[in-house]
């Protein structure tokens, strides 16, 4: 036995996905694996939840790719002597699906060191000398409970600590402050941190983001606006028998991801965001995402056909903004005693519409929108 564990970690790949689609991301992950010669480097593969965006019907188009997929994966753990650690996501993705890694492996009677984890537990692994903790989401919506489940597991296994973690969820660094203190789901950073010797692996939010030894990998591609950032995954080293500030992680973007952006317009002339819409396209491939930003009653809106000619084959949608709505709204906050109400009705036909307005106009980082639109999406 080595003295190192190399691990990759991958979550929030969303196969099924309605925009990024099947092919596209799956390209991307043979991609991965080929040109970062992951199964030539690594002792672990992580899949922190989110493999799947829904819930996949047996003649969907795409499952017999992804099941091909998922047999390549365990075939190359097999003759690598790699370990595969795949973990429940939020349960309105995956959906269970992840029990195909099982049945797969099952079926072709394959050695894969293959560990699929949908409950709160800790497994020893011989091979290493380490004790692994699996959180899921959704265990509760309340952390609090989770975490008191977590302490009496350890109690009972005797453990004061494990080696590292792979959960999907999120912590309070990972949430702006006014959401974090109010979601009673978000983990405590300082619990995870003063239990977990090494890394902690975590899925969920789509931004890739370090906190201490918290990693979050983020998603692997792009599925929406607001998410510019780069995509990927994480490559870790923990060192055994050393101390642990030897451990190290890169981010390895993901190049093939696919690219949404929001052209900003606001305060514009027609033949001026004409040609800066022309400008900021030229990034775009066929088949992205352009969005245009700009006042509601801009001109820019009226000649949408004149825009979409600049490239058909990419995906068009605006963004229209009433910032004397939104300087009205600010002004109204500042003096709580002049506020009005107007009561709007909200029903599933519109929740998503006056949600996403309202966040634009709060003007709320892209972040935290996607965090909200997800919870929408979750209760719709």
């Amino acid at each position: 036995m080595t003295n190192k564990l190399r691990i990759a970690s991958f979550s929030d790949v969303h196969l099924g996905a309605n925009r990024t689609t099947t092919p596209e991301i799956l390209a991307g992950l043979y991609d991965a694996f080929d040109k970062n010669k992951l199964f030539e480097n690594i002792d672990v593969l992580i899949i922190a939840g989110d493999l799947f965006d829904r819930l996949l019907e047996v003649n969907n188009e795409h499952l017999t790719s992804i099941i091909v997929w998922m047999s390549y994966v365990i075939r190359q753990c097999e003759r690598k002597d790699i370990t595969l650690l795949v973990l429940a996501g939020t349960k309105s993705h995956d959906r269970d699906q992840n029990e195909l890694w099982v049945s797969t492996a099952r079926a072709m009677h394959s050695n894969c060191k293959l560990h699929y984890a949908d409950t709160l537990s800790i497994e020893y692994f011989k091979d290493w000398d380490m004790n692994v903790l699996f959180v899921p989401d959704n265990l509760n919506p309340d952390s609090s409970v989770t975490w008191a489940e977590l302490q009496e597991l350890m109690e009972a296994k005797g453990l004061s600590k494990v080696d590292f973690a792979v959960m999907h969820g999120q912590f309070q660094h990972q949430l702006p402050e006014f959401i974090s203190e109010k979601s009673p789901a978000t983990h405590k950073n300082s619990n995870y941190l003063n239990i977990v010797e090494h890394y902690i692996f975590v899925g969920h939010i789509h931004t890739h983001s370090v906190y201490d030894r918290i990693l979050a990998q983020g998603s692997f591609d792009r599925m929406a606006h607001g998410e510019e950032e780069p995509k990927g995954f994480l490559m870790a080293e923990i060192n055994l028998r050393g101390n642990v500030s030897d451990d190290w992680f890169t981010f390895i973007p993901n190049p093939r991801a696919k690219k949404y952006i929001t052209i900003n317009c606001l305060g514009l002339e027609l033949d001026q965001a004409l040609i800066k819409i022309a400008q900021e396209i030229e990034i775009l491939s066929d088949g992205e995402y352009a969005r245009v930003e700009a006042e509601k009653f801009s001109p820019i809106f009226s000649n949408m056909e004149e825009v979409m000619r600049l490239a058909p084959l990419i995906k068009w949608s605006t963004l229209k903004r009433d910032l004397e709505q939104e300087a009205q709204e600010k002004i109204i906050d500042a003096q709580p005693e002049l506020q009005e109400w107007k009561a709007i009705r909200v029903d599933k036909t519109n929740i998503v519409e006056v949600v996403q307005a309202e966040l634009a106009s709060m003007m709320i980082d892209p972040t935290t929108s996607n965090y909200v639109m997800e919870v929408i999406q979750r209760i719709k």
